[in-house]
């Protein structure tokens, strides 16, 4: 079964009746924080782990974009969490009683508009009552390639992959073949309605023994001896090959991880997790090299 999505805007003020109404309303929902919150622009703080948020405590991780920044496109995983946050709101009324569904979808109404009579509500949440959004409900986002530009984050459409994803829709599939769960931040990024993403998020990383097929250039740009080696030090101790120099400079503030292809992002935000730092950008031709990534050490490391 799909899920017609609903976005958060990440605008709404804390203060408007609204979004963190509804979660209030069902007395909190429970939610598997993919990973600790710290997000002023979004709101606060909010924990790591399986727990009842509140609607304020939803409402930051729906807006939550900057927490994200080492990893990548912030947004790619906001949207994510506020498909999380529906599901657990889908969740808790549907596998309520009959008793406590009237009384949660009477309370919400008076948050939501639309053309639909409140038996008619009524009628739709009873045929789907029982229903598990971890496995019987899937979700995803549009497929698309990310580039860091001038100091922000773009994303875009990959038509090809998106013409797949219909076709699949179409077909009565769901939008991809598998979960996909970040390995970097632990953010469910597409569920297939299988119930594997949670088990997946459970189980333990691959062990760092294991050989990569990918090999890592990495440059120094920050001048500081020895760094290079560093990095090196740590991204074969995950199974990389990798090579070492100088990049063209030693004035880097910030340091990057190169990919070239969209489907490389996820492998890159672990290579900047491996190493403990870097932001992971498609490369636009700026960055010429050998291997299947590349790491600039900036002032950063």
């Amino acid at each position: 079964m799909s899920w017609a999505y609903a976005g958060i805007s990440p605008t709404e003020t804390t203060e408007e009746p609204g979004f963190k109404d509804i979660v209030d309303a069902l007395g909190g929902v429970e939610v598997d924080v993919p990973m600790t919150i710290d997000d002023e622009d979004a709101g606060g703080h909010v924990d790591e782990g399986l727990q009842t948020l509140n609607g304020d405590q939803a409402l930051i991780l729906c807006r939550a974009r900057h927490a994200y920044d080492e990893f990548g496109d912030g947004d790619r995983y906001r949207a994510a969490n506020q498909r999380l946050v529906l599901s657990a709101i889908a969740k808790k009324i549907l596998t309520s009683d009959a008793a406590t569904m009237v009384g949660s979808v009477q309370a919400l109404s008076q948050y939501v508009t639309t053309d639909l009579e409140i038996t008619d509500i009524l009628s739709i949440a009873q045929s789907m009552r029982g229903l598990d959004p971890e496995k019987d409900i899937y979700t995803a986002m549009e497929p698309t390639t990310s580039a860091y530009i001038n100091g922000g984050w773009y994303e875009y459409l990959d038509a090809k992959a998106w013409k797949t994803m219909m076709s699949r829709v179409d077909q009565g599939l769901p939008p991809t073949e598998e979960d996909e769960v970040d390995e970097t931040s632990g953010t469910v990024l597409a569920t297939t309605g299988s119930g594997e993403a949670n088990e997946e998020k459970k189980s333990a990383p691959p062990s760092s023994n294991d050989k990569k097929s990918s090999t890592v250039v990495v440059k120094n740009g920050n001048g500081l001896a020895g760094a290079g080696a560093e990095a090196a030090e740590k991204l074969e101790a995950r199974g990389y090959t990798v090579e070492t120099g100088n990049a063209d400079s030693f004035d880097y503030t910030q340091t990057i991880v190169i990919y070239e292809r969209g489907d490389q992002a996820t492998e890159a935000r672990e290579i900047a997790n491996a190493i403990g730092v870097g932001k992971a950008q498609q490369n636009t031709g700026e960055y010429v090299f050998d291997g299947d990534f590349l790491v600039v050490l900036g002032a950063d490391w």
